[in-house]
Parts: C-alpha cells; sequence; structure tokens
C-alpha cells in the first residue's frame, strides 16, 4: 500500500510540474504579445532614422519631382498653339496626375525625419505647391 502511494504522490508531482511547464510557457508567450510591439516600434524608428532609409526616400521623391516636371512641359506642349478641345480633356487629365503626384510627394516628404536632409528640389517644390 505504501508503494501505491507513493506512485500516486509521484504522478501527481509530474502532473503538477506539467501544469507549472505549461502555465510559464503560456506567461511568456503572453508578456512576448506585449513587449513585440515596443521592439517593432523601435526598430521602425531606428530603420527610418538610418541612411538607406533617407537616402531612398530622397531618390523616391525626386523620381516623382521629375515625373511631375515632365507632365508640366507635355500640358505647356499641349497649352502653346492648341485650342482644339480634344487637348482640353488630356491637359484635364494631365493636371490631375499632377495633383496626384503632388499629394504623393507632399505625403513621403513627411516619412522623412528631419526635412532638411530632402534634397533642395523637394524642398522648392513642397514651398511652390502647398496645398
Amino acid at each position: 500500500m505504501g508503494e501505491i502511494k507513493e506512485g500516486v504522490s509521484l504522478c501527481i508531482k509530474i502532473v503538477i510540474a506539467v501544469f507549472l511547464i505549461f502555465g510559464l510557457i503560456v506567461a511568456l508567450n503572453m508578456a512576448g504579445l506585449f513587449v513585440l510591439p515596443a521592439f517593432l516600434t523601435l526598430e521602425r524608428t531606428a530603420y527610418k532614422n538610418s541612411y538607406q532609409y533617407t537616402e531612398a526616400k530622397e531618390t523616391e521623391l525626386l523620381n516623382f519631382v521629375t515625373e511631375y516636371n515632365d507632365l508640366e512641359t507635355k500640358k505647356q506642349e499641349y497649352i502653346v498653339g492648341n485650342t482644339n478641345q480634344t487637348y482640353d480633356k488630356i491637359i484635364e487629365n494631365i493636371e490631375i496626375q499632377q495633383k496626384v503626384l503632388a499629394d504623393k510627394i507632399r505625403n513621403e516628404a513627411e516619412k522623412v525625419p528631419d526635412q532638411n536632409e530632402l534634397p533642395k528640389s523637394v524642398r522648392q517644390f513642397l514651398r511652390d505647391y502647398q496645398r
């Protein structure tokens, strides 16, 4: 009878140990759910302040400004010497494209941590084309 009690006691200890280990695993996972967003925020902030991120944004913004200026040139070509109504619709579509690009430039420029690091042409564009 003593051996049975010892066997049952050992089984109870093993079950309790398994539940404690399982509880510890669940607790650590739950803690991770609360800590992970903080680490991701720190990582995102570090990335946004990195040289590579800033350079990529600057290149993207320069490409957008160039595209906007190309559309302006195309629009002026249609305006000069053309009074055809067909061209009016084309000019209107170009202006819509320019508005979308201008909004995109403003939105992407706001993502650059230090606005003084923006290329001169982008800063000039932002000054010239206020909302």
